[in-house]
């Protein structure tokens, strides 16, 4: 099985991820939220140039707020707002172009959320990345409802569905979060991700910035 990490408490050394077995990290390209002071949001240039030296893995991820501060919240125009910080911060750190930037819904919504804030968020972060290009991270049945009004095309799946019966790989999902919080690397909290496809948004496969 091949796994990625994700994390944002603290830069972990690239060498160390690739002992402990991983191919690759989904990093955050976005500040921290006040009152928190998270040491890798974001990335920068000379920390994923390490990571790549060694042959490791990069994707492209973004989440600002959370819980009742999430960036959905915002709607159409947080969509805009957001997605040109994560272009941003994915440019200043060499991310190629023709790369996806998955979008936070780091929640179980409700379908009335997701017609009202969550699709317009995403129309309004496609406005900035194209919509070729939108990725979100949501569980299964977000995923669904995702496919069904086409406003992402890359998903990556978290299990915070309230239904476990749902948290089986989703057959749209490029990428899985199975384990949160139980693992470490160099005593930094990370959460694992598998990977479900070839092509999952790695910047390996992105058009080098001219």
């Amino acid at each position: 099985m091949t796994e990625l990490v994700d994390f944002s408490a603290a830069l972990i050394e690239p060498q160390a991820i690739k002992d402990a077995g991983y191919v690759g990290v989904i990093g955050y390209f976005s500040d921290s939220r006040p009152g928190s002071n998270f040491g890798a949001k974001p990335l920068r240039k000379d920390y994923c140039d390490r990571l790549r030296a060694i042959g490791l893995e990069v994707v492209s991820n973004y989440q600002y707020g959370k819980g009742d501060t999430a960036d959905w919240m915002g709607g159409y125009d947080a969509g805009v707002r957001h997605a040109r910080t994560a272009v941003d911060y994915h440019r200043a750190a060499g991310g190629p172009e023709c790369r996806p930037l998955y979008a936070p819904v780091d929640a179980n919504p409700t379908l009335e959320q997701w017609n009202s804030l969550i699709a317009p968020f995403l129309r309004g972060w496609a406005s900035v990345v194209g919509p070729e290009w939108v990725g979100v991270y949501a569980n299964a049945r977000c995923i669904d409802w995702a496919v069904e009004d086409g406003v992402a095309r890359w998903f990556w799946q978290h299990n915070w569905s309230g239904d476990p019966a749902l948290n089986g790989d989703h057959p749209a999902a490029h990428l899985h979060q199975i384990r949160v919080d139980d693992d470490q690397i160099d005593g930094v909290g990370i959460d694992v991700d598998t990977v479900l496809r070839e092509d999952y948004g790695q910047w390996s496969k992105g058009v080098a910035q001219q």
